[in-house]
Parts: structure tokens; sequence; C-alpha cells
């Protein structure tokens, strides 16, 4: 699994390289050439220029090189925009603020680009701002389309990039990230994301991310925050969202002094963060897949999917590794009446510090339904897999070709607490030399299976299994 986390950061690191190249079609119509590396003034050939002026497709010529800002980079124009960089590097140079601000959320679509603020902000800065901030006002329509390729955010205080539909249009947000690198962002405020994108409307959130890397930033690699009537959607394909998370560290929870340092505790703890964090709050629903990506070394959970509306979530995990990360590698929780359905394939969670490899929480009316294959979770402080089914739904668990061993509490953990039934099937798996058991489940108030077959279940601190109510 290390070996193809190294191919795919390699992959990444390749598609940054290939899609920075990109340039806009020869003799096209409309656009605008900067060969101006001037971004304090606005003359003819300066980008500041290209924007004031309304153009929609820019082309900065591969000789510019470097431009340097002194003020933010603004486009109020209501006509989509397209930007060709050809590797140009958007330097703000210490300037503690935003250094792309589209207002009014416009389609927007940026080739080939490196902005990079100069870094060196620490906790408590107070420096909220963000590298690219899509501003989404409250009477946008239809789809606000983000296509960001060859894309590099870097040394920013606030947000790598922000799509901030907080005004609660009815918009929806399709944020498309390609050879994209986001790095050292997050550290000049509290909360600050590699990509956030907030949709607090009716529309929906949907994310694509190939060959692309979060990694290093003071809290999530990505988070997709959706407060309104939509759902979230995600497809993610070779991409690493690693070592993200710690902007709180230097705080003590016992005297946090300064308003930054008091948002970083909740509840006597650091609030610390994710790799890719999921949060939908009302009616929709959260779907997607995660395919031969990483999450690993974050300070809160690698992957954190939380859903907590009446709709349910369904994901998907295939050639994954959530390794090193400080709580769960990969946690799904959904809090209200819909299902919680999971598929685990050729996934790699180790060496989790203090809770469970992989945990999947359905706490409202729904069922939840996990099927693991080729699973590797070992090394944890708490259980391998835990799965938990607290209301009237019911567990149904499928464990195959999978090693649940080594952890410090249980291998397989499974809990049926209400009146639903439990049902679980494991199969040519390791649950080895885990400090409690091999297997522990239990079902509450309705009748609870377990059936193994070629299951290894031996050196475990406590026993092979505890069942209660299990036949």
């Amino acid at each position: 699994m290390k070996k193809c986390v190294l191919v795919l950061a390699s992959l990444a690191m390749f598609a940054s390289v290939l899609f920075a190249a990109t340039v806009a079609p020869a003799g096209a119509q409309g656009i605008y050439v900067v060969t101006s590396s001037d971004g304090s003034g606005s003359g003819p050939g300066t980008i500041r220029d290209a924007l004031e002026s309304g153009q929609t497709t820019i082309v900065i010529d591969d000789a510019v090189g470097t431009i340097f800002i002194d003020a933010p980079l603004v486009y109020d124009g209501t006509e989509a925009l397209r930007v060709y960089g050809n590797g140009v590097t958007i330097d703000g140079d210490g300037l503690e603020d935003t250094l792309l601000e589209i207002s009014e959320g416009v389609d927007l679509a940026l080739f080939g680009i490196t902005f990079d603020d100069g870094g060196g902000y620490s906790l408590g800065a107070e420096v909220g701002t963000a590298g690219v901030h899509v501003i989404v006002p409250s009477g946008v329509t239809g789809t606000v389309d983000v296509t960001l390729n060859g894309v590099t955010v870097r040394g920013v205080g606030g947000h790598g990039i922000w799509i901030d539909d907080n005004d609660g249009s009815s918009a929806s947000v399709h944020v498309s990230a390609t050879g994209v690198l986001v790095e050292d962002v997050g550290f000049g405020e509290f909360d600050r994301d590699g990509i956030r994108v907030d949709e607090t409307g009716d529309g929906d959130i949907t994310f694509t991310s190939r060959w692309s890397n979060f990694i290093g930033v003071g809290a999530d690699g990505v988070e997709l925050d959706e407060r309104g009537a939509g759902s979230v959607f995600f497809d993610v394909l070779a991409s690493n969202f690693n070592d993200n998370g710690d902007y709180c560290i230097g705080v003590d929870p016992e005297n946090p002094s300064g308003s930054e340092e008091a948002e970083c505790v909740e509840d006597d703890e650091l609030d610390l963060d994710d790799g890719f964090d999921i949060d939908e709050a009302d009616g929709g629903a959260i779907s997607g897949t995660v395919r031969y990506s990483s999450a690993d070394d974050n300070y809160d959970e690698g992957f954190d999917f939380d859903e907590a509306g009446s709709e349910g979530i369904d994901v998907s995990f295939t050639g994954v590794t959530a390794n090193g990360n400080i709580d769960e590698g990969i946690k799904a929780s959904e809090e209200d009446g819909g299902s919680l359905v999971a598929s685990l394939r050729n996934t790699q969670v180790l060496n989790g510090q203090d809770n469970d490899g992989v945990e999947f929480e359905e706490l409202g009316d729904g069922d939840l339904d996990v099927e693991a294959r080729r699973l590797v979770s070992t090394g944890h402080d708490s259980s391998g897999l835990k799965l938990v089914e607290e209301d009237q739904g019911t567990l149904t668990a499928d464990v195959r070709f999978s090693t649940l061993a080594g952890n410090g509490e249980d291998g397989l953990e499974l809990e049926e607490v209400d009146d639903g039934d439990l049902t679980a099937n494991v199969r040519w798996s390791n649950l080895a030399g885990n400090s409690d058991y091999g297997i522990q489940a239990e079902a509450g108030g309705a009748s609870g299976t377990v059936t193994t077959t070629f299951v290894t279940l031996a050196g475990n601190g406590a026993g092979a299994t505890d069942f209660t109510n299990i036949s």
C-alpha cells in the first residue's frame, strides 16, 4: 500500500505539471493576452486590466512567469471567466488578503496557475482570507461550476479555495479539481481548509477530484458543508488528503487565551481537523466514491462523513489508505431517518492513535449495511471495525478476506442497540491478537446472528468472541 500511495503522489505531481501547460485554443476569438508582470498597476497588458474590464477569456503569456500583487485581484463580471495561466505564479508576498476574488458567483475555470502568499502564518494571526474566493450572491440560480486544472495554492492564511454560498442562494455548486495541489494554507485563522465549499440554500454540492493533493492544511484538507436542502455527491480518484488539521496544536486546553485560541477548545479538548470532511445537515443525502486515494496522518479523522437530515449515506472506498490518523481513519455517521450503506474493498487502515480504525454508525431509524472485502484494519487503540445501529433499523455486516487483528479492543465490534435485527457473516478472515475479543457482538431487543467461516480467532486477550443475544 505504501508503494501504491507513492505512485499516486507521483501521478498527482505529474498531472500538476501536465495540466499547467494547458493553453487557450489558437486563433480563438475574444481572448485577452496578459503580457505584463505588473500586478499592482492596471495598464494595458496587465491581469488587473483584464479582470477589471470584464474580459471573459484571459491567457497569460508564458514569458510572464510571476505576477506580484499588492491588492486582491477582483472579477465582478456577470459572464463565466476562464484564465489560462501557462504556469504563472500570482504572488501576494505576504499580502494577508484574498489573492483572487470572483464576486458574482459566475462559472470559473482556472488552468495552470499558482497562487502563493508566502506562508509563515501561525496560531492567532487572524488572517481569514483565501487564495481563490468565489462568492455566490443570494440571487444566483442554476449551477456554479468551478473548474481547477493544474492549479496550486500555497502559503495562504485562510482557505486555499473557498466557494462561498453563505447567502443561501438556490444554486448548486460543482467543483472539479484535476492535478490540483493545495499545501501550507489555513494557518492564519481557526477552521480554514484547503478547499472549502459552503452551500446553505437548496442546491447540491458535487465534488470531483482527480490526481490532486491536499496536504499540510491547518484545518480540513477538503470540507464540503451542505447546510440546506440539497445533497452532497463526490467522486475522488488518485488523490491524497494527508497531514492536515493541526492549526490548534499549540493551544493548551486548560488555559486558552485570545478569541481564536478559545475557538480551538471544545469539551475541554482541542478541535482538530480531518483529511476529507463532509457535513450534510438538512434534507439531502451523502453519496460518492473514493478510489485509490489516501487520507494519512491527519490530526482528527482521515475521512469523516456526517449526515443529519432525513436521507442517508451511500459511500464506497476502493484501494484506499487511511493510516496514522489520530482519530478514526474512516468514519461515517447518519443521525436521522435515512440508512447508511458502505462498501470497503482493498482498503488499508493502520495505526490509529485514539480510536477505532473504521467506524460506521446509524443513530436514527434507518438501516446500517456494511460490506468489507480485503479490508486491513490493525494497530488501533480501539477496534479495527466498529458498526453501531442505535435505533429501529437493522444491522447487516458481510466481512470477507479481511484482517482485523492486533487492535487495542476488538477486531470486529457490532452493536444493535434497539429493536432491529443484527446479521453478520464473517468469512476467510483474520481476527487474531486483539486485546479484547476477535468479535464482540450485542443485539438489543431483537434477534442476532453471527456466522463465521474459516476465521482465525486465536490470541485475543479476553477471548475469541463475546456475544449477547446472538445465536
